[in-house]
């Protein structure tokens, strides 16, 4: 189980008390957020972010794998916009959204 959070954080939200799917989607999230950089701190703290919302998950961890694999599939693909960047954080907060990783959670 993770460690209890410093006094002035505890306003924030229990992981447990998300839904099944809401963990889900915040596990993409942070896994995909870990592949997108190349700085080791950040890599660290969202596979550590990631395992967080895996420990409190009941879903099978062939869902996970799944996922996973979706995860590298769709960062592949490219997304722009108005300006020059790499819109990479965006990226994983769509795939995260996306009906791919959605049909994962539902199976």
């Amino acid at each position: 189980m993770m460690t209890s959070l410093p006094a002035a954080a505890k306003a924030l939200p229990e992981t447990s008390s998300f839904t099944q799917q809401q963990i889900f989607t915040h596990w993409v999230e942070n896994r995909c957020i870990g592949k997108i950089t190349e700085d080791k701190s950040l890599i660290s703290d969202a596979n550590a972010s990631a395992a967080a919302w895996l420990e409190v998950s009941s879903l099978p961890v062939e869902v996970f794998e799944k996922a996973d694999a979706a995860i590298d599939k769709d960062l592949k693909e490219p997304l722009t916009g108005s300006t020059h960047y790499s819109y990479n954080v965006l990226k994983c907060t769509l795939i995260a959204q996306s009906r791919d990783i959605q049909s994962i959670y539902s199976k």
